[in-house]
């Protein structure tokens, strides 16, 4: 392997500070009034020039040299070179323009490597450089100064040709697209305007009326002209804001972003303006929020009146229970009360889910909350065990309790020879916490685990337990059931990192 295949890695892998030492020094000499905007374009010469130092690597024996009889037009080392001579040069750029920013190349790669290098080695990477520079330099100038007149018109012709089409075909982009665009220059005036821009807002009729036509008074709304400034002003490359404005349609709403230009020539350092009417999305909003507030009542009201319809109905069945002589008559109306009661717990849930996630999550304290979930319940036989830290806070939807409710309805229910329930917290290795949720009755059938927290479970249940997982999605919590059957529920509740803190964490 050539010793220089050293200094070759190293070019390719510095291709980004290469690229922003010659950026530097073409604006500080003032070569980028004629040089590319993107970095993209500067990076495409500098792995021109690296491909080339590859090659003198492969099939050159030690530095590079001269000869008086050499060719470096056809010289597979000055190719570069060559090729970079007829491209500029067909954009009218001249001999010494273009040898004087090459001079800056040269200087960007030795700049380069004394960052990195000193003493031998380094002067022999810079010689090295001299040399391979030497060579593409050679070969623009024998390129450049070996055609003639015709040839140079003929290219420049061409040249112009293709850069005529391409003007129109940003032109044609620029004017068709259906939203109103404006550029601006770094002092947030006008540069010009597209057909969408002018037709919203300054009657424009047809496209490319402000380019072709006559010169007409181009203006930002009053409203637009003062978040314009700030984003101009500020540091952030995108900005977005709302406002309404009158257009020839009447007054609409538009959400208006703002992108500072790409440049890192900084020739053009404006602000591109887009404004995205949004009046027919925010009516629709509008509507969607009037219907389901519409909806919301109703089933508030509908509700209301049901439950305390079953209170009645539940009231009146307790009491004829109680006077029931025959034990058939008595057995059912257990039946039928059982059957009321699962209708209130239903319509209990259908608020539950109908008022989840309409209020911002908040700190909670995650033993109050269990305990007040379990007590909404009322008495029980049973015994409960919360073994949580106090001042432990989860980030929740303000109906957490709810879960603990649900979890401890479902032990009720299900699991009548149950003794005990207990909650508890644990640590978990990626700095999350984990809830436990345990009882020791029968368990979850293994049958049934599958589709625990599936909708719709069975007849008249099912509703708790994908309401808990809903609700615990909301703020990125998980719950998976992992007891053994005949050994107890075991419900684990997984909390972010994120999710959760101690009081005195709140305090500082």
């Amino acid at each position: 392997m050539s010793e220089y295949q050293e200094l070759v890695d190293f070019l390719f892998q510095k291709e980004d500070r290469l690229i922003g030492i010659l950026i530097e020094y073409a604006k500080a000499n003032d070569y980028v009034k004629y040089t590319s905007t993107l970095e993209e374009a500067w990076r495409a010469s500098i792995r021109g020039i690296n491909h080339s130092f590859q090659e003198a690597v492969l099939n050159i024996e030690g530095i590079p040299g001269h000869r008086p009889d050499k060719n470096y037009s056809t010289d597979p080392l000055a190719a570069f070179g060559v090729l970079e001579a007829r491209l500029h040069r067909s954009r009218g750029i001249t001999l010494s323009m273009f040898l004087g920013l090459t001079k800056y190349y040269r200087q960007s790669y030795i700049d380069c490597v004394l960052e990195e290098y000193s003493g031998e080695k380094a002067e022999q990477f810079r010689t090295y450089i001299d040399r391979v520079f030497d060579h593409f330099e050679m070969g623009f100038i024998e390129e450049w100064t070996s055609s003639g007149n015709p040839k140079i018109l003929s290219e420049l012709q061409g040249r112009n040709r293709e850069m005529t089409n391409e003007k129109n075909l940003y032109l044609t982009i620029f004017e068709s697209m259906p939203e109103p665009v404006v550029i601006l220059d770094e002092d947030g005036e006008i540069v010009t305007v597209n057909h969408s821009y002018s037709r919203a807002f300054l009657g424009g009729k047809v496209p490319g009326d402000r380019y072709y036509g006559e010169p007409a008074t181009v203006y930002l709304p009053a409203r637009v002209q003062e978040n314009i400034r700030a984003s101009l002003d500020g540091n952030a490359r995108q900005t977005e804001f709302h406002v309404e404005l009158d257009s020839v349609n009447g007054t609409r709403s538009y959400m208006v972003q703002t992108t500072k230009m790409l440049d890192v020539s900084e020739k053009y350092r404006g602000m591109i303006v887009i404004f995205n009417e949004v009046t027919e999305q925010e009516r629709m909003m509008q509507e969607l929020v009037l219907a389901n507030e519409k909806i919301r009542l109703l089933g508030e009201m509908t509700r209301h009146d049901v439950l305390n319809l079953l209170t009645v109905i539940n009231g009146n069945l307790q009491l004829l229970e109680m006077k029931a002589a025959e034990p058939s008559l008595a057995k059912h109306v257990r039946t039928s009360l059982d059957a009321s009661r699962d209708i209130q717990r239903l319509l209990e849930a259908s608020r539950d889910y109908q008022r989840m996630g309409t209020k911002k999550a908040e700190w909670m304290d995650l033993a109050q909350t269990v305990r007040a979930g379990i007590a909404s319940l009322g008495e029980m036989e049973k015994k409960v065990v919360v073994e949580i830290a106090p001042g432990m806070e989860v980030l929740a939807d303000p109906m957490l309790e709810r879960v603990f409710a649900n979890l401890t309805f479902n032990t009720l229910k299900h699991a009548h020879t149950a003794t005990w329930i207990r909650i508890r917290c644990e640590n978990g290795t990626d700095g999350g916490v984990t809830v436990w949720f345990e009882d020791d009755g029968p368990g979850i059938p293994q049958e049934l685990k599958g589709h625990l927290f599936d909708e719709k479970l069975g007849r008249r249940t099912g509703h708790g337990l994908h309401f808990v997982w809903r609700l615990l999605r909301i703020t990125g919590m998980d719950i998976r059931e992992m007891g053994e059957p005949g050994k107890g529920a075991r419900f684990a509740i997984s909390v972010p990192p994120t999710g959760h803190r101690m009081a005195e964490q709140r305090q500082k």
